[in-house]
């Protein structure tokens, strides 16, 4: 017996009424709680999405500190090789720094290929 079945003339009405608005409750409730686990899935969206952007920023700095250190080590290099007037080791040095120039090279080209396909085209929305 639900809470619903006492049965009198004058409040069948109100009680039908109670009912349909209970039925509405009920049915905005479930939107609601739809709409929580579609912002939950977007926040867990965004996460990843953060977290994938923090590592390529690490490796950028990674590449950047590398690089830089690179430089300094073929600099000295190349500065003792001048001091001693030592043509083999300045050649050496120099092909230090073409490797460098050709890594260098073959990054920009990838970073840059990576950044146009993954740049939405101007008036595109993105997500």
């Amino acid at each position: 017996m639900g809470i619903f079945s006492h049965n009198c003339g004058w409040c069948s009405a109100d009680i039908a009424e109670i009912k349909q608005a209970l039925g509405q409750l009920q049915s905005m409730l479930l939107v609601l709680m739809k709409g929580n686990d579609t912002m939950a899935l977007d926040l867990t969206k965004l996460t990843a999405t953060v977290a994938k952007q923090t590592t390529v920023e690490q490796s950028a700095l990674t590449l950047i500190t590398g690089l830089s250190a690179n430089l300094a080590a073929i600099a000295k290099q190349l500065a003792a090789a001048i001091a001693a007037n030592d043509p083999v080791a300045q050649a050496a040095a120099q092909a230090q720094l073409d490797a460098l120039q050709a890594t260098l090279d073959n990054n920009d080209e990838e970073l840059a290929a990576a950044i146009a396909a993954n740049t939405p085209a101007a008036g595109a929305g993105g997500s």
